[in-house]
């Protein structure tokens, strides 16, 4: 579980931005350098910079992990040589959060909202240094975010011994056959994990692990599990 001081930090910081969020509204088309609206932001700026470098920090330390997890786990069905996941913070680097904040205090204003701080924090997936979305095939792509959510699964499984629920819809589709054996191997290889599956194409899922696999039909809005187990007996792949 995360603890306490980083907790505090992400609650804290979540504050600040929030009221100078209210603040920069509601000095909205004012003049940038009047007094009262320059003690009010900057008494929170300070606030911001000091919990959201904080925040920043530990999303890094997490997302390097995170990203050797996904190396592993999409080695077996998607290998991409030199992935990486590119944290970006929030605000432009080389400069400090609060730094940030005072220089953009008035376009801040002019918009209305606080456009930088770690509440605009993402990442980007890259290979080569080149953005995944620009070269991957929509199957790839389908691919790499289950490969994200399975290390995600991951970290939390071996942070907190918590079993983690996959959901996955319509699985098969844009996965030719011979990527839907590799991911469903994956899937059924993958520890502290439970996966729930729903489809329309049954025989698209004959690669699942057969030991520990229930199936359950749906039929007019109601749930029933299915036995004999399909899987088990080809015959009934196609039932009606």
């Amino acid at each position: 579980m995360p603890s306490t001081r980083r907790a505090t930090a992400r609650s804290t910081d979540s504050g600040s931005i929030g009221v100078r969020y209210s603040s920069v509204k509601s000095f909205s088309g004012r003049p940038a350098r009047s007094a009262r609206a320059t003690d009010s932001l900057e008494a929170w700026e300070h606030e911001i910079a000091l919990h959201g470098e904080k925040v920043g920090a530990v999303r890094r330390t997490v997302l390097a992990r995170l990203e050797t997890q996904v190396r592993e786990v999409a080695g077996s069905f998607l290998p991409l040589p030199e992935l990486h996941l590119e944290y970006r913070q929030g605000w432009r680097a080389g400069v400090s959060l609060q730094e940030a904040c005072r220089t953009n205090l008035e376009r801040d204003l002019a918009q209305g909202y606080t456009a930088d701080g770690p509440h605009r924090a993402d990442f980007v997936v890259t290979v080569d240094g080149q953005a995944v979305r620009h070269f991957l095939s929509r199957g790839q792509m389908k691919l790499l975010v289950i490969a994200l959510k399975l290390a995600q699964a991951r970290l939390v499984y071996a942070a907190r011994g918590e079993c983690v629920t996959l959901l996955l819809d319509d699985l098969a589709s844009e996965l030719d056959k011979k990527n839907r054996a590799a991911l469903f191997q994956a899937l059924a290889a993958s520890d502290g994990l439970q996966i729930v599956l729903t489809g329309t194409d049954l025989s698209a899922m004959q690669n699942l692990n057969t030991s520990s696999t229930a199936l359950f039909r749906l039929d007019k809005g109601i749930v029933t599990p299915d036995r004999p187990n399909p899987f088990t007996n080809p015959d009934l792949i196609n039932f009606a």
